[in-house]
Protein backbone atom coordinates (compact mmCIF):
# COMPACT_ATOMS: atom_id res chain seq x y z
CA UNK A 1 0.00 0.00 0.00
CA UNK A 2 1.34 3.49 -1.13
CA UNK A 3 1.60 6.10 1.46
CA UNK A 4 -1.79 8.43 1.49
CA UNK A 5 -2.16 11.63 2.50
CA UNK A 6 -4.89 13.49 5.21
CA UNK A 7 -8.38 11.51 4.96
CA UNK A 8 -9.57 14.96 6.00
CA UNK A 9 -9.66 15.66 1.92
CA UNK A 10 -11.88 13.73 -0.52
CA UNK A 11 -10.33 10.54 -1.19
CA UNK A 12 -9.39 8.87 -4.72
CA UNK A 13 -7.74 4.82 -4.56
CA UNK A 14 -6.17 3.75 -7.39
CA UNK A 15 -5.74 0.14 -8.53
CA UNK A 16 -2.77 -0.71 -11.02
CA UNK A 17 -2.55 -2.91 -14.21
CA UNK A 18 -0.27 -5.81 -14.86
CA UNK A 19 3.36 -5.92 -14.21
CA UNK A 20 2.76 -2.56 -12.88
CA UNK A 21 2.68 -1.54 -9.25
CA UNK A 22 1.11 0.99 -6.99
CA UNK A 23 4.35 3.92 -7.23
CA UNK A 24 4.02 4.42 -10.61
CA UNK A 25 0.34 6.24 -10.19
CA UNK A 26 2.85 8.60 -8.27
CA UNK A 27 2.66 11.14 -10.90
CA UNK A 28 -1.09 11.54 -10.98
CA UNK A 29 -1.10 11.32 -7.66
CA UNK A 30 0.99 14.43 -7.00
CA UNK A 31 -0.99 16.18 -9.22
CA UNK A 32 -4.33 15.39 -7.68
CA UNK A 33 -2.94 15.75 -4.37
CA UNK A 34 -2.09 19.51 -5.68
CA UNK A 35 -5.70 20.03 -6.21
CA UNK A 36 -6.29 18.86 -2.54
CA UNK A 37 -7.67 15.46 -3.08
CA UNK A 38 -6.03 12.59 -0.63
CA UNK A 39 -5.20 9.60 -2.65
CA UNK A 40 -4.36 6.15 -1.75
CA UNK A 41 -2.68 3.37 -4.19
CA UNK A 42 -2.98 -0.15 -3.74
CA UNK A 43 -0.37 -2.76 -4.76
CA UNK A 44 -1.48 -6.15 -5.37
CA UNK A 45 -0.01 -9.47 -4.24
CA UNK A 46 0.30 -12.81 -5.82
CA UNK A 47 -3.21 -15.01 -5.63
CA UNK A 48 -1.46 -18.38 -5.45
CA UNK A 49 -0.68 -20.70 -8.40
CA UNK A 50 -3.60 -22.63 -9.58
CA UNK A 51 -6.52 -20.83 -9.55
CA UNK A 52 -9.00 -19.74 -12.33
CA UNK A 53 -9.20 -15.88 -13.53
CA UNK A 54 -12.04 -15.61 -12.05
CA UNK A 55 -11.00 -16.82 -8.70
CA UNK A 56 -7.51 -14.67 -9.12
CA UNK A 57 -9.61 -11.58 -10.02
CA UNK A 58 -11.70 -12.02 -6.95
CA UNK A 59 -9.23 -12.57 -4.72
CA UNK A 60 -7.08 -9.20 -5.90
CA UNK A 61 -10.56 -7.08 -5.19
CA UNK A 62 -10.83 -8.68 -1.84
CA UNK A 63 -7.24 -7.33 -1.41
CA UNK A 64 -8.38 -3.84 -2.34
CA UNK A 65 -11.16 -3.63 0.03
CA UNK A 66 -9.28 -4.73 2.49
CA UNK A 67 -6.69 -1.83 2.39
CA UNK A 68 -9.66 0.29 2.15
CA UNK A 69 -11.14 -1.12 5.09
CA UNK A 70 -7.71 -0.81 7.50
CA UNK A 71 -7.02 3.42 6.05
CA UNK A 72 -10.83 4.68 5.42
CA UNK A 73 -13.40 1.91 7.26
CA UNK A 74 -16.08 4.40 6.78
CA UNK A 75 -15.35 6.82 4.25
CA UNK A 76 -17.17 6.86 1.13
CA UNK A 77 -14.31 7.09 -1.75
CA UNK A 78 -13.94 7.42 -5.48
CA UNK A 79 -11.93 4.15 -6.78
CA UNK A 80 -9.81 4.38 -9.95
CA UNK A 81 -8.14 1.28 -11.97
CA UNK A 82 -5.83 1.12 -14.63
CA UNK A 83 -6.43 -1.80 -17.55
CA UNK A 84 -6.39 -5.20 -15.17
CA UNK A 85 -6.87 -3.24 -12.16
CA UNK A 86 -10.06 -1.98 -14.03
CA UNK A 87 -10.94 -5.39 -13.93
CA UNK A 88 -10.25 -5.56 -10.02
CA UNK A 89 -11.61 -1.99 -9.26
CA UNK A 90 -15.35 -2.97 -10.72
CA UNK A 91 -15.46 -5.91 -8.96
CA UNK A 92 -14.55 -4.67 -5.43
CA UNK A 93 -16.88 -1.34 -6.72
CA UNK A 94 -19.82 -3.99 -7.24
CA UNK A 95 -19.33 -5.26 -3.34
CA UNK A 96 -19.46 -1.72 -2.31
CA UNK A 97 -22.97 -0.56 -0.67
CA UNK A 98 -23.71 2.52 -2.37
CA UNK A 99 -22.86 4.84 0.50
CA UNK A 100 -19.05 3.82 0.56
CA UNK A 101 -18.52 4.38 -3.21
CA UNK A 102 -18.83 8.00 -5.08
CA UNK A 103 -17.58 6.33 -8.08
CA UNK A 104 -15.75 4.41 -10.43
CA UNK A 105 -13.25 5.29 -12.81
CA UNK A 106 -11.56 3.11 -15.60
CA UNK A 107 -8.33 3.77 -17.61
CA UNK A 108 -7.72 2.09 -20.70
CA UNK A 109 -9.73 -0.92 -19.24
CA UNK A 110 -9.41 -4.24 -20.04
CA UNK A 111 -12.68 -5.85 -20.47
CA UNK A 112 -14.05 -7.58 -16.90
CA UNK A 113 -15.00 -10.88 -19.19
CA UNK A 114 -11.68 -11.48 -20.51
CA UNK A 115 -9.53 -10.61 -23.62
CA UNK A 116 -8.67 -13.85 -24.58
CA UNK A 117 -5.14 -14.00 -26.90
CA UNK A 118 -4.11 -15.68 -29.99
CA UNK A 119 -2.04 -18.87 -29.04
CA UNK A 120 0.98 -17.21 -30.37
CA UNK A 121 0.26 -14.08 -28.69
CA UNK A 122 -0.16 -15.28 -25.74
CA UNK A 123 3.23 -17.03 -25.72
CA UNK A 124 4.98 -13.95 -26.40
CA UNK A 125 3.48 -12.54 -23.46
CA UNK A 126 4.28 -15.13 -21.52
CA UNK A 127 8.07 -14.77 -22.51
CA UNK A 128 8.16 -11.57 -21.52
CA UNK A 129 7.18 -12.26 -17.97
CA UNK A 130 10.42 -14.28 -17.84
CA UNK A 131 12.23 -11.70 -18.93
CA UNK A 132 14.83 -10.15 -16.05
CA UNK A 133 17.46 -8.07 -18.74
CA UNK A 134 16.65 -4.47 -17.71
CA UNK A 135 18.14 -2.94 -21.09
CA UNK A 136 15.94 -5.39 -22.93
CA UNK A 137 12.75 -4.15 -20.50
CA UNK A 138 13.70 -1.05 -21.13
CA UNK A 139 13.54 -0.93 -24.82
CA UNK A 140 10.36 -2.90 -24.60
CA UNK A 141 8.94 -0.09 -22.55
CA UNK A 142 10.43 3.04 -24.86
CA UNK A 143 8.76 1.20 -28.03
CA UNK A 144 5.21 0.15 -26.18
CA UNK A 145 5.15 3.56 -24.88
CA UNK A 146 6.50 6.78 -26.77
CA UNK A 147 5.02 9.41 -24.58
CA UNK A 148 6.03 7.92 -21.28
CA UNK A 149 9.54 10.30 -21.05
CA UNK A 150 12.75 8.47 -19.25
CA UNK A 151 10.83 9.13 -15.56
CA UNK A 152 7.80 6.93 -16.75
CA UNK A 153 10.23 4.80 -18.45
CA UNK A 154 12.18 4.28 -15.09
CA UNK A 155 8.85 3.93 -13.33
CA UNK A 156 8.31 0.89 -15.72
CA UNK A 157 11.18 -0.51 -15.70
CA UNK A 158 11.27 -0.86 -12.07
CA UNK A 159 7.82 -2.14 -11.41
CA UNK A 160 8.44 -5.01 -14.24
CA UNK A 161 11.38 -5.57 -12.75
CA UNK A 162 9.86 -6.35 -9.04
CA UNK A 163 7.07 -8.12 -10.35
CA UNK A 164 7.86 -12.08 -10.14
CA UNK A 165 7.65 -14.34 -13.03
CA UNK A 166 5.01 -16.05 -11.27
CA UNK A 167 3.09 -13.39 -10.26
CA UNK A 168 2.90 -11.55 -14.18
CA UNK A 169 1.73 -15.13 -15.40
CA UNK A 170 -0.81 -15.08 -12.99
CA UNK A 171 -1.87 -11.81 -13.92
CA UNK A 172 -2.02 -12.61 -16.94
CA UNK A 173 -3.97 -15.92 -16.67
CA UNK A 174 -6.57 -12.97 -14.64
CA UNK A 175 -6.56 -10.24 -17.39
CA UNK A 176 -7.13 -12.53 -20.01
CA UNK A 177 -9.32 -15.18 -19.03
CA UNK A 178 -11.70 -12.44 -17.39
CA UNK A 179 -14.45 -12.74 -15.07
CA UNK A 180 -17.95 -14.14 -15.37
CA UNK A 181 -19.60 -10.82 -14.01
CA UNK A 182 -18.26 -9.07 -17.39
CA UNK A 183 -21.18 -10.64 -19.12
CA UNK A 184 -23.69 -8.47 -17.68
CA UNK A 185 -24.31 -5.33 -16.33
CA UNK A 186 -22.53 -3.58 -13.50
CA UNK A 187 -24.44 -3.72 -10.51
CA UNK A 188 -25.09 -0.34 -9.02
CA UNK A 189 -26.07 2.74 -10.13
CA UNK A 190 -23.53 4.97 -9.50
CA UNK A 191 -21.28 7.65 -11.49
CA UNK A 192 -18.11 6.24 -13.97
CA UNK A 193 -16.12 7.74 -16.12
CA UNK A 194 -14.25 4.94 -18.56
CA UNK A 195 -11.34 6.81 -19.84
CA UNK A 196 -9.88 5.39 -23.64
CA UNK A 197 -6.36 6.68 -25.00
CA UNK A 198 -6.12 8.06 -28.64
CA UNK A 199 -2.84 5.85 -29.22
CA UNK A 200 -3.99 2.48 -26.94
CA UNK A 201 -3.74 0.26 -30.30
CA UNK A 202 -4.39 -2.31 -27.70
CA UNK A 203 -7.61 -1.43 -25.87
CA UNK A 204 -8.86 0.42 -28.24
CA UNK A 205 -11.02 3.49 -28.14
CA UNK A 206 -13.51 1.01 -30.08
CA UNK A 207 -13.40 -1.70 -28.35
CA UNK A 208 -14.20 0.45 -24.94
CA UNK A 209 -17.14 2.16 -27.03
CA UNK A 210 -18.21 -1.87 -28.24
CA UNK A 211 -17.72 -3.62 -25.42
CA UNK A 212 -17.16 -2.01 -22.48
CA UNK A 213 -19.43 1.28 -22.23
CA UNK A 214 -22.95 -0.62 -22.92
CA UNK A 215 -22.33 -2.29 -19.52
CA UNK A 216 -22.63 0.69 -17.65
CA UNK A 217 -25.87 2.99 -17.27
CA UNK A 218 -24.87 6.76 -18.51
CA UNK A 219 -21.04 6.48 -18.34
CA UNK A 220 -18.92 9.42 -18.89
CA UNK A 221 -16.13 8.72 -21.60
CA UNK A 222 -13.42 10.68 -22.21
CA UNK A 223 -10.07 9.90 -24.68
CA UNK A 224 -6.81 11.11 -23.22
CA UNK A 225 -4.39 12.54 -25.86
CA UNK A 226 -0.51 12.43 -26.75
CA UNK A 227 -1.20 8.87 -25.04
CA UNK A 228 -1.01 5.12 -25.19
CA UNK A 229 -2.35 2.26 -23.13
CA UNK A 230 -0.52 3.41 -19.75
CA UNK A 231 -1.76 7.01 -19.97
CA UNK A 232 -0.99 7.53 -15.90
CA UNK A 233 2.43 7.76 -16.92
CA UNK A 234 2.66 8.80 -20.68
CA UNK A 235 0.08 11.80 -19.84
CA UNK A 236 -0.42 11.70 -16.16
CA UNK A 237 -1.57 15.50 -15.87
CA UNK A 238 -4.65 14.91 -19.11
CA UNK A 239 -5.60 11.67 -16.56
CA UNK A 240 -5.41 13.64 -13.38
CA UNK A 241 -7.47 16.43 -14.92
CA UNK A 242 -10.20 13.85 -16.39
CA UNK A 243 -10.18 12.68 -12.97
CA UNK A 244 -10.30 16.07 -11.03
CA UNK A 245 -13.47 16.89 -13.42
CA UNK A 246 -15.22 13.90 -12.66
CA UNK A 247 -14.65 14.21 -9.02
CA UNK A 248 -16.17 17.95 -9.12
CA UNK A 249 -19.26 16.91 -10.48
CA UNK A 250 -19.66 14.01 -8.54
CA UNK A 251 -23.20 15.27 -6.45
CA UNK A 252 -22.37 13.10 -3.58
CA UNK A 253 -20.03 14.02 -0.53
CA UNK A 254 -17.25 12.00 -0.16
Amino acid sequence: MFPIMSLDARLVVFVHGYRDDAETWRFVRARLEGMGLATLAIKLCQAGLGQESAQILDHYAMQVLSEIGKVAPTKRFLIVGHSMGAQVAELAASQLPPKRLAGLVLVTPAPLAGYALPEAEYARFAASARQTNPANIEAAWRALSPNAGDAGIAELVRATLNTSEAFALEQLRAWTGGHPAGQMSFPLNVPVLIIAAEQDFFFTKRLIRDTILPRFRNPAFEIIDESGHWAHVENPRLLAMAISRFASRLSVEF
